[in-house]
């Protein structure tokens, strides 16, 4: 259950509210392509890029997930904050989420916090409730 929500329903719970998902690609094979961009309710935009490393359909996924930079609408790789993330499903209700984020300059790090990065994601996986 848990495994078809992550798969079909991504765009309800990516982003926070009232922030919107828009699926540019997402390729869930190892070495496809996930690219997608999240707006604001005020016209921002912010486009995230990355790869599946690992995919056992119903049990667990890995991929990288960066901030990128959009350009005429083409997403660009801009790896100044890249996550791994695995998701590990554990029979019909559970999923177990290890975020691993990845700085270029530690000195970042404050900046990304201050940004509610960890909050965001946390609530981000509550919503996502089959």
């Amino acid at each position: 259950m848990v495994w078809r929500a992550w798969i079909d329903r991504l765009v309800e719970w990516w982003c926070p509210k009232p922030w919107s998902t828009e699926v540019i690609e997402n390729d869930m094979r190892a070495g496809g392509r996930s690219a997608m961009i999240m707006r604001g309710p005020n016209g921002e935009e912010s486009a995230m890029e990355g790869v599946f490393l690992e995919v056992v359909p119903g049990e667990r996924v890995v991929f990288t997930n960066a901030f990128t930079v959009l350009e005429q609408h083409l997403v660009l790789f801009d790896c100044r904050l890249k996550h791994i993330m695995t998701a590990v499903f554990d029979g019909l209700d559970g999923c177990k989420v290890i975020d691993t984020v990845l700085l270029q300059r530690l000195k970042d790090l404050p900046s990304v916090v201050g940004k509610g990065l960890r909050d965001g994601n946390h609530t981000d996986l509550l919503r996502s409730k089959p």
